[in-house]
């Protein structure tokens, strides 16, 4: 039995699935297989993959489109691997990406999942870094705002996945619903490598959040919703609202003294929760809270409505240790 299983799951991926398999039959580390779930695809996906002789590639074609979870649900029921490892049928992986996540989780028996930087690569073929945080309580800290895992770039250990799999509950971030459900789980930790390991291609025309946002957000919103409750906030539809704002970064009238005092006591009360809570340290969970005070500000400050003083002089940046303060002040200075 391989040591690592790359569950990826394909859907009508016949112009992108070879690149990403010879992605996989590159790497460094040999000792894993590939087991990819065919989602009853109709276009030349099988004959594509009919062309790949390597042994390590194990096809399970569903009769019909079961949909993006219940796939990734039936392939993980199929491994048996110590780890399973996660890629999309359009993504591609850097050539040490499987030793060097197996070799991590090695060294990091508490650790119970991770992910890795990433490259985007838009139309125009330009890259940028996608960088997320790394530690367990900084990521926990953060999934009350966004996701911050590369979902392709993950690797877990099998009982994980097995204890928590993916929901439909959760339409188009099945993701962040996952680590949502794990994150409330005591026995599970966190980590990011912060290399990055994979090529993610924004292909904006097909891609399934851009066709979906709408979906895509309300479920966000469903998901933010169940870790304030969590912490044992208690919360106005009002309130919602304003931290789906803060948490997409869409809060109008910034520059307006009364917002700026709403999304402060907002953020101190998720602060003081918090603490009383005992749910993630205060060093993590208020340097992500300063982090979200910062970002509503940043068209406001480019444009000379907000001062850096009037961000800097907040509670939500004076309660921070002195190094975390610097952070802050070289980003607006």
């Amino acid at each position: 039995m391989p040591k690592a299983s790359v569950l990826l799951p394909v859907y009508n991926g016949q112009q992108s699935i070879a690149r990403s398999l010879k992605s996989l039959l590159r790497q460094t580390y040999t000792d894993f297989e590939i087991c990819i779930i065919n989602d009853g695809s109709t276009d030349g996906t099988l004959d594509v993959l009919s062309r790949f002789s390597d042994p390590r590639i194990k096809i399970h074609t569903l009769d019909e489109n079961a949909g993006l979870v219940s796939a990734l649900n039936i392939g993980i029921d199929k491994i048996d691997a110590d780890y399973v490892l996660r890629l999309d049928a359009d993504d591609v992986c850097h050539e040490d990406r499987i030793g060097r996540q197996v070799r991590f989780m090695e060294e990091n028996e508490s650790v119970s999942l991770s992910g890795t930087w990433c490259h985007i690569i838009d139309r125009k073929q330009q890259k940028r870094i996608q960088q997320v945080p790394t530690g367990n309580d900084d990521l926990k800290a953060r999934l009350f705002f966004n996701n911050p895992f590369v979902h392709p770039s993950m690797i877990f250990r099998r009982e994980a996945l097995q204890k928590h799999k993916y929901s439909d509950e959760y339409r188009y971030c099945e993701d962040y619903g996952l680590w949502v459900e794990m994150s409330m789980d005591e026995t599970i930790f966190f980590a990011n490598i912060p290399e990055p390991l994979v090529y993610k291609f924004e292909n904006k025309g097909e891609n399934i959040s851009h066709l979906r946002y709408e979906d895509q957000l309300r479920s966000c919103s469903i998901l933010r919703g169940k870790l304030l409750q969590h912490i044992g906030m208690a919360f106005s539809a009002d309130d919602f609202s304003l931290h789906d704002a803060v948490a997409i970064n869409s809060i109008p009238d910034i520059a307006d003294i009364s917002v700026q005092q709403r999304v402060e006591a907002w953020l101190m009360r998720l602060q003081q929760a918090n603490n009383k809570a005992g749910y993630i340290p205060p060093r993590s969970f208020d340097f992500e809270l300063a982090q979200r005070w910062i970002s509503v500000f940043e068209h406001g400050l480019s444009s000379g409505q907000v001062s850096a003083g009037q961000v800097l002089s907040s509670p939500l940046i004076s309660s921070l240790d002195k190094a975390q303060i610097c952070l802050f002040e070289a980003r607006l200075v």
